[in-house]
């Protein structure tokens, strides 16, 4: 759910912009009632036209007596002492504010690369709004606040000279959601990416981290500044939705509330069913997206199109050109799919692949005892995380791949379970540091 890719040298530029902008709707505002008459009555006199519709022209004679006309009644203004605008400045005035307005409001619908990570979870952080998607809004909001570049998503070029190692630390490895896991604060989180090297940041859009309750717009302008301040990227705000959830609950639009990433499969209802809801999610939520220029990418995560084909004949169906892909390779493993298999997955998600998340994983049996059979029955293993490339995860070939098809978006690494040596802040930092080794041998 949502990316910034390193860019442009004008990115301070935009920043500025932005700021001005906050306040010019302030000013906006605060007068509205002048600066509506002025937008309303203050261009009359270029929309005059000839009697055929085409706009009319002015010779120099119509000019000069124009010019006339309006000094003369300027001295006559300033005779009277009425402190009155003349008509001709207050229409002058009203075409200035109406194009600052204009330009104004153009900067704030730029398309800035916020890229909406769509992250799986059936959490939610707030009580749902009745029609209202707060992670959306979220990220909706956010990329007005805290766009750093202008430079667009790439998708891959399909020359590995294209590729580059751009590294990214997901703040869910700092945030306490597993026993024993130390919690950081944002601020602190940012200054522990920075210290440990990584280009950018990945924030999770929940509770203790990017809430929507606790991150007001003057909340969102200072970490703007201070991920400015720190050389860091924003490359992903990270949601946590389920479009299914509430599929059984008749009447409540959950769909609307949920907004954003695929859904859970549901028991005892029609796939298709839920199937739908995720297309419709997807398509709403996308072209209220689009509006301020955020991209939307799906995660292969949940249950539904959670295979590569699967995702792929969704994205399609879906068919916004802001909605994308975040392709893992820790779901195809869990698949079961072979090296090769994984490899033709990539080149199967090509068209749409501009974000990945990396974790590493050993695999613990487990068995549950039956006494009557004096015997054990297989159960699901368990997975707990260890350091990249210290587990079953074929890295080597999901990166040389990645690397194959010129990818162009950052490769993320979270520590999101259970941590072989414990969830102290130095073993983080350990793991942590771990990946960003173990990913030089691809640049």
């Amino acid at each position: 759910m949502i990316t910034l890719f390193r860019g442009s040298n004008i990115k301070d530029i935009i920043i500025e912009m932005q700021i001005f902008v906050k306040y010019l709707l302030r000013f906006f505002f605060n007068h509205r009632k002048r600066v509506i008459y002025i937008i309303r009555y203050g261009l009359e006199d270029g929309r005059r036209k000839t009697e055929d519709g085409r706009p009319k022209t002015e010779d120099r004679k119509d000019k000069r007596q124009k010019s006339q006309d309006k000094s003369a009644m300027t001295v006559k203004h300033r005779a009277q002492g009425s402190g009155r605008r003349s008509q001709s400045a207050e229409h002058s005035l009203g075409i200035k504010v109406k194009a600052e307005l204009l330009l104004s409001f153009y900067f704030c619908l730029l398309s800035f690369p916020i890229l909406a990570y769509i992250y799986p979870s059936n959490h939610q952080t707030c009580r749902p709004m009745k029609r209202l998607n707060l992670i959306l809004n979220l990220i909706l909001s956010l990329s007005l606040s805290l766009s750093l570049s202008l430079s667009a998503q790439k998708l891959p070029t399909g020359n590995p000279v294209d590729f580059k190692v751009k590294t990214c630390l997901h703040s869910v490895s700092y945030m306490g959601i597993w026993r024993g896991q130390a919690t950081l604060t944002v601020d602190e989180f940012l200054l522990k990416a920075k210290e440990l090297g990584f280009d950018g940041v990945m924030l999770a859009a929940k509770k203790p981290h990017l809430s929507l309750i606790d991150y007001d717009d003057d909340a969102r302008v200072k970490l703007r500044a201070r991920i400015k301040e720190l050389g860091l990227e924003l490359v992903c705000i990270a949601g946590y939705t389920d479009f299914t959830a509430g599929v059984d609950k008749a009447g409540i639009p959950m769909t609307e509330i949920q907004a954003i990433y695929v859904g859970y499969e549901r028991p005892d209802l029609p796939y298709d069913k839920q199937y739908a809801m995720v297309v419709d999610g997807l398509l709403m939520a996308g072209k209220i997206a689009a509006k301020y220029g955020v991209t939307l990418i799906i995660q292969n995560h949940h249950d539904i199109a959670l295979h590569h084909d699967a995702m792929k004949w969704l994205l399609d169906e879906v068919n916004l050109p802001n909605v994308k892909a975040a392709f893992d390779c820790w779901s195809p493993t869990l698949e079961g799919l072979s090296k090769e298999e994984i490899k033709k997955a990539i080149y199967t998600m090509k068209p749409y692949l501009v974000h990945t998340t990396t974790a590493d994983y050993k695999e613990l049996p487990r068995f549950k005892y039956e006494h009557l059979q004096t015997n054990y029955v297989p159960q699901v293993s368990q997975m707990r995380a260890v350091p990249l490339g210290e587990g079953f995860l074929d890295y080597k070939t999901f990166i040389d791949t990645l690397k194959e098809i010129g990818y162009q978006g950052y490769i993320a690494y979270e520590m999101c379970e259970v941590l072989e040596g414990g969830g102290s802040i130095e073993n983080l930092d350990k793991s942590a540091k771990k990946f960003l080794e173990y990913v030089k041998q691809f640049k």
